[in-house]
């Protein structure tokens, strides 16, 4: 239980704009990103991302967005973006793996459910997700 505590605490601090005019546009999209309201949320996430482009977590929720709407090539730049600024972003490297798995390509899922479990060993998706995987690639 203490691990999924930790992460949570991971998620809150990954979506804390540095500024607060970020940050309300950031909690805006999410609420269009939750309200299915996709078009204006890629909108408001593209505003974050041009507010504050080092802020990793507005170009995961975009990405996020982008993955929602079934355009995983744009989903795959943010995610490459999210990870150049937060390596050990296990959110964005789960979307990741996803599109891969979602496009039939197991050897990158397989590599980035890899990923996530030197983040956190615990992850117990990724070790069934990639269990099933080498069983099929067998």
């Amino acid at each position: 239980m203490e691990a999924s505590r930790l992460l949570f605490n991971i998620w809150d601090i990954w979506s804390i704009a540095d500024k607060q005019e970020t940050q309300i546009i950031f909690d805006e999209a999410n609420q269009f990103m939750d309200d299915g309201e996709l078009d204006s949320a890629v909108e408001l996430f593209t505003k974050v991302i041009k507010q504050s482009p080092e802020f990793a977590e507005g170009w995961n929720k975009r990405a996020t967005v982008y993955f929602l709407k079934g355009e995983f090539n744009k989903s795959i730049s943010d995610i490459e973006k999210t990870l150049y600024l937060e390596p050990r972003h296990f959110g964005a490297l789960d979307g990741l793996a996803e599109i891969y798995l979602i496009k039939d390509d197991l050897v990158g899922a397989a590599a980035t459910y890899r990923r996530i479990l030197e983040i956190i060993p615990s992850s117990k998706k990724s070790q069934d997700r990639l269990r099933l995987i080498n069983d099929l690639l067998v």
